[in-house]
């Protein structure tokens, strides 16, 4: 669906009316003999530095599909993206010309990327860059850039009353190599607004 507002903190309504993608648009992959009818899972979406705003989601499959202007129409046909072992969960951010897709990878999820020259592609496979969370099987991410700094943005199950189905949002700094590509990243036992135990004080503070 789509909801609109005129601020980020709401009050939301109903663009549409209706959903902008439903099940019968999409072919679901075949399971255990039959074709499975929750396939369009974890919308994104991405807006290019021309303006032109996509949508991706999936579950097993990825697919992507241009919108209007107003983002509540799709603006071009559905389109399948072929990533190894995609599950759910897509980002998209793009750094220095290079497009980096970023999605939940096998099950349990680890986090894997890949990336392009251009927002629909050709997608290459880069590799696992945050592995499976301990704690819970799922692991969804995103990824932003705020005051120079890179961000990566998951969830665990880490809260006192947390089991798997009770996650929690995490967040890590993450870097580039020189080469740009993304240095793995592993969940650490502390906030950011934390120092690493390295370099606390001798009083714990």
């Amino acid at each position: 669906g789509v909801a609109v507002a005129d601020s980020p903190q709401g009050p939301f309504v109903d663009a549409r009316g209706s959903a902008l993608i439903t099940n019968d648009m999409t072919e679901g992959p075949i399971v255990n003999g039959r074709e499975m009818d929750w396939d369009d899972l974890d919308p994104t979406v991405f807006i290019d530095e021309d303006g032109q705003a996509y949508l991706f989601w999936g579950n097993t499959v990825l697919r992507y599909a241009k919108l209007t202007d107003d983002m509540t129409e799709l603006a071009g046909p559905i389109t399948e993206v072929d990533v190894p072992r995609f599950t759910e969960a897509p980002w998209l951010h793009e750094r220095d010309g290079t497009y980096y897709l970023s999605y939940a990878y096998d099950y349990p999820e680890k986090i894997a990327y890949a990336t392009a020259p251009d927002i629909t592609g050709p997608y290459t496979f880069q590799g696992v860059i945050n592995d499976t969370i301990p704690n819970s099987p799922t692991n969804h991410q995103s990824i932003i850039e705020f005051e120079g700094n890179w961000y990566f943005f998951y969830h665990n199950a880490e809260l006192p009353t947390g089991d798997e189905h009770r996650r929690s949002v995490a967040v890590e700094r993450l870097y580039y190599d020189d080469e740009g590509r993304i240095v793995p990243i592993t969940q650490a036992d502390h906030g950011l607004a934390v120092p690493p135990p390295s370099e606390r004080d001798a009083s714990g503070s």
